[in-house]
């Protein structure tokens, strides 16, 4: 019982975190100049040298609208 808990767990845990990223991913084909903004928005914070930490999300508002605005736009539960 454990082990097929667990199993259904990491399943549906790893089902979302790809269905987001296919989402945002997706968002970012189809708004060429939105995925331009994000991207210079994360290399002026992050220099291009780092992975965004928790810490840097103040200083990312455009990227967390598009991120937002992503799920918004393909909801993966219903609101």
């Amino acid at each position: 019982v454990i082990k097929n808990t667990a199993a259904i767990i990491f399943a549906a845990g790893s089902d979302t975190t790809a269905k987001t990223l296919t989402t945002f991913v997706l968002a970012m084909v189809l708004f060429p100049e939105v995925q331009k903004k994000v991207q210079e928005e994360l290399d002026a914070v992050l220099g291009g040298v780092r992975l965004p930490e928790f810490e840097d999300m103040t200083a990312l508002p455009y990227t967390i609208a598009a991120y937002k605005e992503a799920m918004r736009w393909h909801a993966l539960i219903p609101m």
